[in-house]
């Protein structure tokens, strides 16, 4: 490459795969054919990511994938025909599917080779590291499989799963396993020397020598091999992902050779999720068990069973053991206090999916366990964290949308809406002291106002009579409760002050506490009533006053109203203002006729 050269840089492929690329028999296969084909499969892609990568445009690059997909779909084929058991290996036969003799065309199917061959992986997985590495590169092979090839992927699924291949990954997790010896002995090493380069390459960027320095593009001894945990995670994110099913019917298997009939990964990924310090790892617990558990396409058995090893043995507890553990910067190590942080944001999220996808089940656990206010809490001690509120907040949103009456009782009764106004306020001073009109707003205060919109969500229902008004007890202790009133009033007043207008979504909420819970909707047998707009002012200066008898309130509803203070301070109102100042007031109530509006 003349390019590179000038750059004084040189790319010695033949050296790199004569001294540095190594073909590792994992299943120990003999077939020439299928070492050929995994040969060649690397060949494509060593060309494709590395060597002419500069100079292909789309139609090169689309050419080579088509050949790709071509050549893994034939190494699949042989992998299912000729795994050949080696001498010494028990074989494990196992009922191959009908389908898996019409995939092969034109070859005879053998039922013991092809299971002998996942037999084997099996027990290599146990043992050698490198077979968890060739487990994920199958497994990612499959997902970029087209639709017309579902038969062999179905067929390789259906092996992995009849020989329990996943649950050796129990050992991965857990630091039991000899594959995990294998790589602290053999890959941590590497890894040390990978962490030392990039020490070096750091100090010779920073120096001087930045300039003159030219990276090897060949060059891997800064690339660190992957951790066990993170092998095994990756591997059940990515059957999650392609075959949750056949996931959660692995974890049923686990469940009935258990003599607690419990699932032992379900527990070891909870537990994960809390001790891993990968970040990464830690999203993809997070995946895996959003996809397994709250899945809304399971059959009423298959859902009945899972969400029994999921709430009732020990997987949820586990989750809410780790939400609740106090997270104190000062007595943790930075890394503990990320790792405890990350893990935390995780949880709050993996609730916020269950709620809905499992209100019964859910309701229990909030009347057990108190979980939305020590979610809260969680947030606010021992000291107030932006991140954890935001996940917090969705996940009362995600509460306050079931739009049920026990869990609505049950946010009233634990006051779970105080702290949330409180953040709401705080963060409303905070963005008050920027100039930029860019900056005033965060991000927290959208995910609050969010949640809020879902109290008024279904204001338009509050209408008729038959229809259950929930969302009245939420909104009632808003606008009753006296932390709350007060830091309504003071929210507005500070908007007020700053020449921002009051904020809709709070005046919203009020109107529908005005309307459905200070004045009742009238009955639509009875007579319409007229009251004096002073009828329809007063409860509002008592809701929101931030102190009893204070003129911010009055101004504040005044100004959502339509209304001035100085018309309504000595209770005389221009025809004009009564006329206008009426009909906003009432124009939400459903028992008024449309043609009094056309009169007004």
């Amino acid at each position: 490459d003349q390019d590179l050269l000038h750059q004084g840089m040189e790319m010695r492929h033949s050296e790199f795969f004569a001294h540095k690329a190594q073909f590792h028999n994992v299943i120990q296969l003999e077939d020439p054919v299928f070492t050929s084909h995994v040969h060649l499969h690397y060949r494509l892609m060593y060309l494709k990511d590395v060597a002419i990568t500069r100079y292909l445009d789309e139609a090169a690059i689309n050419r080579l994938q088509s050949v790709l997909a071509c050549n893994i779909q034939e190494v699949l084929r042989l992998l299912l025909r000729d795994c050949q058991s080696p001498p010494g290996c028990p074989s494990s036969p196992s009922s191959f599917s009908s389908y898996s003799s019409h995939s092969l065309v034109g070859v005879q199917s053998n039922e013991s080779l092809s299971s002998s061959c996942f037999a084997v992986l099996r027990e290599r997985l146990s043992e050698d590291f490198m077979a968890a590495l060739f487990l994920r590169e199958l497994l990612q092979n499959l997902s970029k499989l087209l639709q017309q090839q579902m038969l062999e992927k179905h067929s390789i699924f259906t092996q992995i799963k009849q020989h329990m291949i996943l649950l050796e990954l129990r050992g991965y997790l857990d630091g039991t396993s000899a594959a995990v010896a294998n790589w602290n002995q053999v890959f941590l090493p590497l890894n040390k020397k990978a962490e030392e380069y990039q020490e070096r390459l750091k100090e010779i960027l920073l120096a001087d020598g930045a300039e003159t320095y030219r990276p090897n593009p060949l060059d891997l001894s800064g690339l660190p091999y992957p951790t066990p945990v993170c092998v095994a995670v990756e591997i059940l994110n990515t059957f999650a992902e392609l075959q949750p099913q056949l996931l959660r019917q692995a974890f049923f298997s686990e469940a009935k050779s258990d003599a607690k009939q419990e699932s032992r990964l379900l527990l070891l990924l909870a537990e994960t999720l809390e001790k891993s310090h990968s970040d990464s790892v830690q999203v993809q617990v997070k995946e895996i068990l959003v996809k397994v558990v709250c899945s809304p396409v399971m059959e009423l058995p298959e859902k009945d069973e899972i969400h029994m090893l999921f709430y009732d043995k020990g997987v949820m507890d586990r989750l809410l053991q780790t939400l609740f553990l106090p997270l104190n910067a000062d007595e943790m190590t930075p890394s503990d206090f990320h790792r405890l942080h990350h893990a935390k944001q995780q949880i709050l999220e993996i609730l916020a999916h269950c709620v809905p996808a499992h209100k019964h089940r859910f309701k229990i656990r909030i009347q057990k366990d108190r979980v939305p206010i020590r979610a809260i809490l969680a947030s606010l001690r021992p000291t107030f964290d932006k991140f954890l509120a935001l996940f917090a907040v969705k996940f009362i949103r995600a509460c306050i949308s079931l739009k049920d009456a026990y869990v609505d009782k049950h946010l009233v009764q634990h006051k779970v809406l105080r702290p949330i106004i409180w953040m709401l306020k705080e963060e409303q001073y905070a963005v008050s002291l920027f100039s930029s009109r860019r900056q005033q707003s965060s991000l927290l205060a959208s995910v609050i106002l969010d949640c809020l919109r879902a109290l008024a969500a279904g204001a338009a229902t509050f209408a008729a009579p038959q229809a259950p008004c929930h969302s009245l007890h939420l909104i009632e202790f808003l606008f009753t409760d006296d932390f709350c009133r007060h830091w309504i009033g003071d929210i507005q007043e500070s908007m007020r002050t700053t020449g921002r207008r009051p904020c809709q979504t709070l005046q919203d909420l009020h109107d529908l506490y005005i309307q459905f819970v200070a004045k009742p909707s009238l009955c639509a047998s009875q007579p319409l009533h007229l009251r004096s707009p002073q009828d329809y002012l007063s409860p509002s200066s008592r809701v929101l006053s931030p102190r009893s008898g204070g003129s911010g309130a009055r101004d504040f509803f005044f100004s959502g109203s339509g209304l001035n203070s100085s018309d309504a301070g000595d209770g005389n109102l221009s025809p004009h203002s009564l006329r206008s100042s009426l009909g906003r007031v009432i124009r939400r109530d459903p028992n008024v006729s449309p043609l009094f509006y056309a009169y007004m």
